[in-house]
């Protein structure tokens, strides 16, 4: 078989050429692009120092989110580091901290950065807000 006669569009459909489906074929391929660039980016952590109070006491925290691994990584008033598994949603990140059986749960709203503490042992609540830090230094290990 000759190449031009593969090539070679049929009588009364231009479409039916060497070309056929190539607009199906670029459409998909941009559509894909626009899908891998926002999860790219959600692939790079991010930062956040959070600083919560109720009527009794303040807290702040250190959050390295990592939306790609459905984690958090918390660093508390104790300077301990500590890794929870984290929800995404479109509005919130929620991150529970379990403690024994019962658990702490930080809530975050991404539009806004305001965050709120919430315990299934008691009644108490913190709020305050978050705010973006820059990455950490590079370190050796």
């Amino acid at each position: 078989m000759r190449a031009s006669s593969v090539c070679k569009p049929l009588k009364g459909r231009p479409s039916d050429g060497m070309f056929a489906g190539k607009g199906v074929a670029m459409v998909w391929y941009v559509g894909f692009l626009a899908l891998a660039a926002p999860a790219a980016a959600a692939a790079e952590p991010v930062y956040l120092t959070c600083e919560v109070a109720g009527e009794r006491d303040r807290e702040r925290y250190e959050i390295t989110l990592r939306e790609d691994q459905a984690s958090a990584a918390v660093i508390g008033n104790d300077g301990r580091s500590r890794n929870f598994p984290a929800v995404f949603s479109r509005d919130r990140v929620q991150i529970d901290q379990p403690i024994g059986g019962d658990k702490i749960t930080i809530a975050i709203d991404r539009t806004d950065l305001t965050a709120r503490q919430t315990t299934t042992f008691s009644d108490y609540v913190r709020t305050g807000t978050c705010k973006l830090t820059p990455a950490p230094a590079k370190r050796a290990f």
